[in-house]
Parts: structure tokens; C-alpha cells; sequence
């Protein structure tokens, strides 16, 4: 009897014993499933230049702040006086603005294999926010032409900060603040005291934003890859050929997933294949149900490479939110160049357009394409003055819409004449 309780425990014990060992196999394996031949991955890494650097410009101007507003002191809360306590007591980290966004260099050599360097996030926020400041307190003064040469360095700098950023988190909120300044843009054209040559210099700036965003978007992107996954992957490639047994086969099931990378890479490759599409609602929903399907983890615990899967789902950003933001910049960029036209005709004739047509060839080469109505003109309601695109959903228009709505009028539309009584709470 003895014995045979024996034997049972013992059959037992291999029993669990099996089932654990099978266990962190099947979640930890990557085996020799390496990614298809049509995947590339590159280590892409960065090197800051030393000289007329967007980034040492930026320290630079975080340490001659002299007086941050306080969390909870946006843009819009302020009262005037504290506007320009915050102005006179940050004047010379301002004024490094101008000289900082003249020299938009930031990154030297993107290959070189040295460490990243990210941007001081939190003061990169505070200082754009100051200088958003400056600029609405240049135009309520009528200082245009100043204004207008702030814009200029403002969307200089956040192309900049765009195109050398190295995570997304960055990138999103300078799309953000990209936006703000094109409402700023507007303001500035429309004011009384705005003369052809502000129109033209603002003009140009807007028009040279949409170019890069979508090479900006594939470059973060990669860099996002690389940061998450080389650390782990040089752990294996560094050459790991000493150390115990357990050493070796730990670091090539924890630190080579094979089958995490191909599954992150293809989800970004597949993500910016569609952002360089513009913004298609129908493919952004097919291209997460597929990533869901790609990743089931709770349906079921023993598929292949769970923890990668579950790494792969983690990581891999919200694509669907940024390019929207994208596009949504896009647009309001093409506000912009319509306002700016059509304060150049109310200038020179004094009329406002019946429809933007009659802004063309005189002051647009053509009608702006609406970015979320691939291959459609953006429309105008001639009632309300208004230039409104059909939104992300398809269905934004301001005759039918819902007045109480007005953040869909706030984001997806702008009347011609009547800038000053809009306001912007895209930087929240």
C-alpha cells in the first residue's frame, strides 16, 4: 500500500512537472521561427549633433525659465495679467525662440549606433505653451507682423521636434501643438492690421507642414521599434556566447522573440501602409480586427508564443488615434491656407468669397482635398460662411448637426470672418 502511494505521488509530481515544462515553453519559445524574408528590421539608432541641435537648443531654453505656470494653468485660464507676469519673467528663454528655430537641426547621423536621446518632454510642453502665450498676446496688441514671425518659428521648431522625435507619445502631442499654431495662423490673418506680406509669410509656413507628416510618422515609428526591441536583441547578438547553460537558453527565450518582432513589425509596417493612404476609416477597422485576430490572447492561453503575443498587442501603439490626429492637422491646415486666401481677397477687394472657387487661380492653385474625404474638395456652406470637412465618421455637416456639438465645429470646421469668437481646445 505503501509503494503504491508512492508511485502515485511520483506519477503526480511528473504529472505537474511536464505540464509547467510545457507550459513555459509553449509561452516562451521562439524556437527557429524567424520572421519572413520580407520583413526588415533595422536598428535604428540616433546621434544628437553637437552643434545646432533642436534638442541642446531646447535645454538651453529650459534653463533660462525663470517661472513655470502652475499644472493646472492652460492657455485659455489665464487672465491677462498673469499672461504677462509669465511673459516678462520668461522673456529671455523666449527670446532663444528665433534663434533655436532658425537652426532646425536634430538629428546627424540617424544610423550611428549611439544611444538616443529623447526629448525633455515636460519642459518642451511648458515652453510651447509660453510661447503660444506670446503669440495671442502679439495679436490682441496687433503686432502682426511679430506674430506673424513667431508662427513662422513656432511651426519651424514643431516640424523639428516632428521629424526627430523618437517616440510616439512625443509625436502626438506635437501634432497637438501644431494644430494649436495653425489656429493661431488664422487669427493672425484675420486680423484688421494683417498686411498681404503677413498673409504670405503665414501662408508659406502651413504649406510647408503637411509634407512631413507622413515621413515623420514612418520614421518615429521605426525609431519606437528599434528603442523597444535592441536592448534585448544585443543582449543576443552581443556576441552572449560565455556564461552557464541556464544563461544562454534564458536570454535566447526571453530576449529573442522572433515571433514578437515579426508580429510588431508587420502590424507598423501594415499601419503606415494605410497612413500613406490618408485617413480611411473602413481600413483602420479591418486592420484591427486582423491585429485582434493576429493576437488572441484570451481565447486562448496556449497558442504559440503567448508572451510575445501579448508584448507584440502591448506595445504596438494606437495607430488609428495618431493618424486620425494626422489627418485632423491636415485639415486644419487646409483651413488655414483657405483663410488666408480668403483675408487676401476681402484685402484687396473687399468682399468675402461666395464659395472657394472664387479663390481660385487668384489666391489657391485649387480647392484643398478634404484628408478625410479622399479625392472631394472640402466643402463650404455659403449660408454660414462655413468651410467644414465630413469628419472622420463621414457625417460632420453644420447644417445638420447638432449646434450644441460645438467641438465637432470647433475641430472640423471654420467660418470665414469670425476666427476671433473660435476657440481651440485641441491642446488639452
Amino acid at each position: 500500500m505503501q509503494i503504491f502511494s508512492m508511485v502515485i505521488r511520483w506519477i503526480v509530481r511528473g504529472i505537474v512537472v511536464i505540464g509547467i515544462v510545457s507550459t513555459l515553453y509553449i509561452a516562451l519559445n521562439s524556437g527557429d521561427d524567424k520572421p519572413t524574408d520580407d520583413i526588415e528590421f533595422r536598428d535604428i539608432r540616433v546621434k544628437p549633433s553637437d552643434e545646432d541641435n533642436a534638442y541642446l537648443g531646447l535645454i538651453a531654453m529650459t534653463q533660462a525659465l525663470k517661472q513655470w505656470p502652475e499644472k493646472n494653468e492652460y492657455p485659455g485660464k489665464l487672465t491677462p495679467e498673469r499672461v504677462h507676469e509669465l511673459l516678462t519673467a520668461n522673456a529671455d528663454a523666449l527670446g532663444l525662440f528665433h534663434t533655436i528655430a532658425m537652426r532646425p537641426v536634430w538629428f546627424e547621423n540617424p544610423k550611428t549606433d549611439v544611444t538616443k536621446i529623447s526629448v525633455p518632454f515636460t519642459p518642451f510642453v511648458w515652453i510651447m505653451r509660453l510661447q503660444r502665450l506670446k503669440i495671442e498676446e502679439l495679436i490682441a496688441k496687433g503686432d502682426i507682423h511679430a506674430a506673424t514671425e513667431d508662427i513662422k518659428d513656432t511651426i519651424r521648431f514643431l516640424s523639428t521636434i516632428m521629424s526627430g522625435a523618437d517616440e510616439l507619445t512625443v509625436f502626438s502631442v506635437t501634432l497637438n501643438m501644431c494644430d494649436s499654431t495653425s489656429l493661431l495662423a488664422m487669427k493672425a490673418a484675420s486680423s484688421e492690421k494683417a498686411t498681404e506680406e503677413d498673409m504670405l509669410q503665414l501662408l508659406e509656413s502651413v504649406r510647408n507642414v503637411p509634407p512631413i507628416l507622413i515621413p515623420s510618422f514612418k520614421q518615429v515609428s521605426c525609431r519606437t521599434y528599434s528603442k523597444i526591441f535592441s536592448p534585448g536583441v544585443d543582449i543576443v547578438l552581443n556576441k552572449s556566447r560565455r556564461g552557464s547553460f541556464r544563461r544562454k537558453n534564458f536570454q535566447r527565450y526571453a530576449f529573442k522573440p522572433n515571433r514578437t518582432k515579426a508580429l510588431y513589425i508587420k502590424e507598423m509596417q501594415e499601419a503606415i501602409t494605410i497612413s500613406e493612404n490618408d485617413f480611411s476609416r473602413e481600413e483602420w477597422k479591418a486592420f484591427e480586427t486582423r491585429q485582434e485576430q493576429a493576437m488572441p490572447i484570451t481565447r486562448n492561453l496556449l497558442v504559440p508564443n503567448i508572451m510575445g503575443r501579448a508584448m507584440a498587442q502591448a506595445l504596438t501603439p494606437d495607430y488609428g488615434n495618431i493618424v486620425e490626429k494626422i489627418t485632423l492637422l491636415k485639415t486644419r491646415m487646409a483651413f488655414a491656407e483657405i483663410v488666408i486666401a480668403a483675408e487676401r481677397m476681402r484685402l484687396r477687394t473687399g468682399k468675402n468669397p461666395d464659395g472657394l472657387a472664387a479663390l481660385v487661380p487668384d489666391y489657391l492653385p485649387a480647392v484643398p482635398l478634404d484628408p478625410f474625404n479622399r479625392g472631394m474638395a472640402l466643402k463650404y456652406d455659403s449660408a454660414k460662411r462655413m468651410v467644414y470637412t465630413v469628419g472622420p465618421e463621414g457625417t460632420f455637416n453644420p447644417a445638420t448637426t447638432e449646434i450644441s456639438r460645438i467641438r465637432d465645429y470647433v475641430r472640423y470646421s471654420v467660418t470665414l470672418g469670425g476666427l476671433a469668437q473660435t476657440e481651440n481646445n485641441s491642446e488639452r
